[in-house]
């Protein structure tokens, strides 16, 4: 009987890691990204809304908006089973770099990390970066983990529609 409580927790863990998560290559640094914060999108017409405003009412503030727009559009997004997560982030200089990780599913959250590399003398550009990830419905939370700073949660709402 244990066996059988444990080989289905395992494979419970094994469908949430498998379907849970796929990286949309949007471009990572962007201006128009300064126009939102991290979110989750639950639905299309969440998303439709979304890209309907920084169309239209943010559309100056962005240097290639149509390639960040055609590449979640052609991530064919199944809100049925899947929502949208875009992680934003900021640093105040265009000289930090940056490595993601790739992200691990740790029980019911998706793990996602970023790794900074800040050199000891910095331009004074701004700089913003987006990371857009489609995650299963199974996932109920997103945590943003950058170097030594407190752990960020995006909890993610399934019931809402």
């Amino acid at each position: 009987m244990m066996l059988v409580v444990i080989t289905c927790l395992v494979l419970e863990v094994a469908c949430i890691q498998a379907a849970a998560v796929r990286i949309i290559p949007i471009p990572p640094r962007e201006h128009g990204y300064n126009q939102f914060d991290s979110r989750v999108i639950l639905s299309q017409v969440e998303l439709d809304a979304f890209l309907e405003n920084i169309s239209t009412v943010q559309a100056a503030m962005w240097n290639n908006r149509a390639q960040f727009i055609a590449a979640i559009t052609q991530a064919r997004i199944d809100f049925s089973n899947e929502n949208l997560v875009l992680i934003r982030h900021t640093e105040g200089s265009g000289s930090v770099r940056l490595a993601i990780s790739e992200p691990v599913v740790e029980g019911h959250a998706l793990v996602f990390e970023i790794n900074r590399q800040a050199p000891d003398i910095r331009t004074a550009d701004m700089a913003y970066y987006c990371y857009a990830l489609v995650v299963g419905k199974a996932v109920a939370a997103v945590e943003i983990k950058i170097d030594d700073r407190p752990v960020t949660v995006l909890p993610i709402n399934n019931s809402v529609e």
